[in-house]
């Protein structure tokens, strides 16, 4: 049996069977597979592979059904769109996104759909531009993508995007938005990240977001452009695909209307736990390093 003995899967047992039939994951082998990724990184002396533990590795390969091959190609992507866009890395943080994460860009549904995916909600026509820029938009989506796709159950069942785009203007809003933030953005959902993108639905779209898809479409993959769905005004065509019952009212669903600080809430108790653990890890640490120092002098 092949394994790494500093990693333990978290996936429940429902999710570890749609693992090995839709991702083609096997216990048995994860670890050699994890092996031939850190084997290529010879290969591309130019790229910096800071992150080579097993727990980071393994989203790249589920991400690709355990291809390892289309696993590295996706990791140097990852690796260069860092490079090529440091300044939306840097200062990549809580505290610095917090009065964009608190006006609910992005949000994520406290529930997952039926399919176990996480459910990432955008509504553009709220962006008020003289509070923050679209960047830091894009710094915050990053953000949020990061923290789903550290998420072991995220990465077998993937992400759901909602964008409602009720009141936006194309003199409010699109005209702060470059043709490089754009791009970003696709690239985000598209090439860059190791997440499986399960489906982007445009709801409450002006006739001109169809214009501006139909030029995009050249530009987007096939699989990315089959599940770019856009209802309109017909919310009753989200439901064939995301239940009522687990969307809020802005969506046709039966939940209140969505609490914009409920992602922030999440994240701030999601670090403060693991803040609290990395403390108690540093005790014990201590403590065992203390008591060694006494065996030693008895």
């Amino acid at each position: 049996m092949s394994f790494s003995p500093g990693f333990t899967c978290g996936l429940s047992a429902e999710t570890k069977e749609k693992a090995r039939v839709e991702l083609n994951e096997d216990p048995l082998t994860r670890h050699a597979k994890i092996q031939l990724l850190r084997d290529r990184m010879v290969f591309r002396p130019d790229l910096p592979f800071r992150k080579t533990d097993e727990k980071y590795l393994l989203r790249f390969l589920r991400a690709r059904k355990f291809d390892e091959e289309r696993a590295f190609q996706l990791l140097c992507a990852h690796i260069e769109f860092k490079r090529g866009n440091r300044d939306l890395f840097d200062g990549l943080c809580l505290e610095n996104l917090r009065h964009v994460l608190e006006e609910g860009f992005p949000g994520v549904l406290e529930s997952r759909d039926f399919n176990g995916s996480r459910v990432l909600v955008l509504f553009p026509g709220r962006w008020a531009t003289e509070m923050f820029s679209f960047k830091e938009i894009i710094k915050a989506l990053v953000f949020t993508m990061e923290e789903l796709i550290a998420e072991e159950e995220t990465q077998v069942n993937g992400i759901i995007a909602i964008v409602d785009f009720t009141d936006w203007s194309l003199t409010k809003h699109a005209r702060y938005i470059s043709i490089r933030e754009l791009r970003n953005v696709i690239k985000i959902f598209q090439e860059c990240f190791p997440a499986r993108v399960k489906a982007i639905h445009l709801v409450n779209q002006p006739w001109y977001i169809h214009v501006a898809v139909k030029a995009l479409t050249p530009f987007l993959k096939t699989k990315i452009g089959d599940r770019l769905l856009l209802h309109g005004n017909n919310l009753t065509s989200l439901h064939m695909f995301i239940h009522p019952d687990l969307l809020p009212a802005e969506f046709g669903g039966n939940k209140p209307e969505y609490d914009k600080l409920s992602w922030l809430r999440t994240v701030m108790a999601k670090n403060s736990f693991q803040h609290t653990c990395a403390t108690m890890a540093a005790v014990a640490e201590q403590l065992n390093g203390h008591l060694k120092k006494i065996e030693r002098e008895s």
